[in-house]
This record gives C-alpha cells, sequence and structure tokens, in this order.
C-alpha cells in the first residue's frame, strides 16, 4: 500500500450555506490545505460573502479559495487575495488559485512562468468553471483547456466546481481534472453549459459532497468522495 504523501480537501458551490460542510471538515484530522472551488455565496452580497468566510474561519487548516461566478470579485478580494496566488506546500505541491471568471491568456502565462521556473514541482489549478468550453451566463470560456493542456504534465492537477455534478476527465495532456458536486443542495446540474469529453465519468444527477484529496509516494493522485446527504 502506497503511502500518503499529503492529504487535502476540496469542496465548492456552496452558494450562502457553508456550515453544513464546514461542521464535517472541522471534524477531519492531517490535512494539509482545504481549497473551496467557488461559488461561495448565491447572492453575490457583501454581507453573504462576510457570513461565509467567518464559517470558512472556523476549518482548523490552511483555506484556499477561487471566485465563482455567483461571488463578488470585491469581496471576495477583501477576504481572500487577489489571484492569481500560488501557495507551496509541503513536498513541493503548488496550489495555483486562478479566476475563471478573467482573461484566460494573462493566467496561462502566470502558470507557464511558474512551471517554467520550478520543473520538478507537481501543481494544483484550481479555477471555479471546469477548463473546457464553457458558456455559463452567455460568456464563452474556451482557452482554459488548451491553455492548461499545453503548461501542466500527466502529474498535475486541476480542480474545479460550477456544475454541481461531480465528474471525471483528463486534459490532452494527461492532466486529471477532477469537478466536485456542490456542497449544499443545489438540485440542478449545470452540465449543459459544458461540452465535458465523451470519456468524461459523471455522475447523472446533484449530490452533495467534498472530496478528500490524496498525494501518494508515487507522485499519483487518489480521492475519495464523502457525502453529505
Amino acid at each position: 500500500m502506497r503511502d500518503v504523501l499529503l492529504a487535502m480537501i476540496v469542496f465548492g458551490d456552496t452558494h450562502g450555506h457553508a456550515f453544513p460542510v464546514v461542521d464535517a471538515i472541522v471534524g477531519e484530522q492531517n490535512i494539509d490545505a482545504v481549497i473551496h472551488t467557488g461559488d461561495i455565496t448565491d447572492d453575490r452580497s457583501d454581507d453573504q460573502m462576510d457570513q461565509m468566510s467567518l464559517a470558512m474561519d472556523r476549518i482548523p487548516f490552511p483555506v484556499v479559495a477561487t471566485r465563482g461566478n455567483h461571488d463578488n470579485l470585491h469581496a471576495f478580494r477583501r477576504h481572500f487575495g487577489r489571484t492569481p496566488q500560488v501557495h507551496v506546500l509541503d513536498h513541493d505541491v503548488a496550489l495555483v488559485v486562478l479566476d475563471s471568471n478573467l482573461s484566460v491568456e494573462p493566467q496561462i502565462r502566470y502558470v507557464r512562468s511558474l512551471v517554467d521556473s520550478n520543473p520538478t514541482w507537481a501543481y494544483v489549478v484550481v479555477v471555479h468553471h471546469p477548463p473546457l468550453q464553457c458558456s455559463a451566463n452567455g460568456n464563452s470560456r474556451g482557452g482554459w483547456a488548451s491553455g492548461l493542456s499545453d503548461v501542466l504534465r500527466p502529474w498535475d492537477l486541476v480542480v474545479c466546481g460550477h456544475g454541481h455534478v461531480h465528474c471525471e476527465y483528463e486534459l490532452d495532456s494527461g492532466t486529471q481534472v477532477i469537478l466536485t458536486a456542490n456542497a449544499w443542495r443545489k438540485r440542478y446540474s449545470c452540465l449543459s453549459e459544458i461540452e465535458l469529453p465523451d470519456d468524461a465519468l459523471c455522475d447523472t444527477g446533484p449530490q452533495r459532497e467534498y472530496v478528500r484529496l490524496f498525494l501518494l509516494d508515487n507522485l499519483s493522485w487518489t480521492w475519495e468522495r464523502i457525502g453529505l446527504d
């Protein structure tokens, strides 16, 4: 059995209701980082972001977050800072937080500069929208898949949200993508907005859950899904 080098928790799409998943995460042990994949709030308000930030302050592990399409830019930055960000963990694992609501090209250049400067690191890219053609809110978000495929390697990883349904697929580079289900009771899927590959593994409908993510000693990733229903 492989040894675990690093353990993280990934969740997202709380839509103003982070308390139940935070209650579950508080009981976890030996976690190196916690990742929120966006849509922290539902109504884009400052007050709701304040409440959700206060809830996540209870998490006894380092927390990073990306901004979803339901999150106000200024409120998000006030609590979680500007993106892009890089957070380097043990074993040379770098969490790279991007904003899929903003322009693709400068952020891909940022990731490329990181990989070129530190090619032996393993990168976990955190975005809200899945890195494929995506037309949420009428805005095309194509370019993420090709851009990240040009930069990332098979031992890197992308975690994202938005779809409300758990999916797994690979970029052309062999980089695994994990699309987390929602951590709140959003009982509709956004997958119709996203052109997923034909071989993507997706649930048939939304589930409430978070993901435990592990880096093993052979530098491969594995994960388990923790249901909240």
